[in-house]
């Protein structure tokens, strides 16, 4: 793959401009306080399917570095 980052960044843009709203700036978006990402899953806007998604490839390309 090529240029992954900017793959997944494009394909859960939604979380993207979420975690840009987080409470801190290298939030995992695992457990952190101020999490703008895990209130979304919380509250139903962001879809669990998604937001698992999403952190698995986060997983693997932090694996691939």
């Amino acid at each position: 793959m090529t240029d992954t980052k900017t793959g997944i960044d494009s394909l859960f843009d939604e979380i993207i401009i979420l975690a840009k709203k987080c409470k801190f700036g290298n939030c995992t978006h695992i457990q952190e306080p101020g999490c703008e990402v895990l209130s979304a899953l919380k509250s139903g806007t962001l879809h669990k399917d998604k937001y698992s998604h999403y952190m698995s490839l986060k997983k693997e390309l932090n694996i691939m570095k």
